[in-house]
């Protein structure tokens, strides 16, 4: 405990973790007053009555129409056929008001952003210390090098947890009042919100993961550079070139898997069947060998 509380004061104290502070909440803010603007637009927007009425009554009329198959073959059994023309149609009228349970899209947008800066935060934490030299110094306080690095792993989950909760909260935060006083609260039920809940943790554990992997790659390169490098060509060329040649498996992209689980879309990638479990095993899995690796080289390797 007493070398978590240490490396976790250490953390905190550097300075990009200050300037990305500061970077996220002024984003927010400023989030959350165009939101405010753009919401006070459309606050008379909503669709009235009338219009409802009439597409209602047009969707009939379309629906009579593909159920006498005038559109195409339907199936036969009365049901199949009205339940497959149901879901080719749509004649909902656009409400471009500002809903409360909006703010599980905007969550979900800024998820990918999340990741980045928590990746950053774990390479750069331990990637620092090489690149100044102070893992020797460090190591004459506490020689136990397994110790060490699993203190500092320690620091990285629960800071990377705790700031992405954070992000979260304080996003939900500006984006409801402007539901509130200019949208609509409409499904902002006790389901909604559970989802809403459970949606939020699982960001922030992928984040705490992801924040992990971008240390182990660091410790292993030895700079933070390393890590940032090896996850740009990981995302950008490795998955994709082995998406292309290789399609069978994409159930194996750690970036696909990450996917569903924050999604709990199992049904995100057609050549993927994992469950939110599955999904979480596999990432997980990726995880802890890179920390593993990542502590074998640590332990038997000069730091010279």
């Amino acid at each position: 405990m007493r070398n978590l509380a240490v490396e976790l004061r250490r953390l905190l104290s550097r300075r990009l973790i200050r300037v990305l502070a500061l970077i996220v909440l002024v984003s927010i803010l400023f989030g959350g007053i165009m939101g405010a603007i753009k919401a006070r637009e459309n606050e008379d927007r909503a669709p009235s009555s009338q219009q409802s009425q009439q597409a209602e009554r047009f969707e009939e009329r379309e629906l009579k129409r593909c159920l006498s198959g005038r559109y195409g073959p339907v199936p036969d059994d009365p049901q199949e056929a009205r339940d497959f023309c149901e879901s080719h149609m749509s004649f909902e009228v656009p409400d471009p008001r500002l809903y409360l349970t909006n703010i599980t899209n905007v969550l979900l947008g800024i998820s990918a952003i999340i990741m980045i800066l928590l990746w950053l935060v774990g390479a750069s934490f331990i990637g620092a210390e090489w690149r100044h030299d102070t893992i020797t110094t460090l190591l004459t306080w506490e020689p136990r090098r397994i110790r060490l690095m699993l203190a500092k792993v320690a620091a990285v989950v629960l800071f990377s947890f705790v700031a992405a909760l954070l992000i979260q909260l304080l996003t939900g935060a500006v984006v409801a009042p402007s539901a509130y006083a200019f949208g609509s609260t409409a499904g902002a039920d006790a389901v909604w919100l559970w989802d809403l809940i459970e949606q939020t943790l699982r960001i922030a554990g992928v984040g705490a993961l992801i924040g992990v992997v971008g240390f182990a790659l660091a410790s292993l390169g030895r700079n933070t550079a390393a890590a940032l490098g090896v996850g740009f060509a990981y995302v950008v060329v490795v998955e994709n070139l082995i998406r292309a040649l290789k399609p069978q498996w994409q159930p194996w992209f750690f970036t696909d898997n990450a996917v569903i689980v924050v999604t709990a879309d199992a049904d995100a990638f057609t050549r993927i069947d994992h469950t939110v479990g599955q999904a979480a095993t596999v990432i997980v899995g990726y995880m802890v060998l890179l920390l593993l690796a990542a502590i074998a080289v640590f332990r038997s390797r000069d730091v010279t």
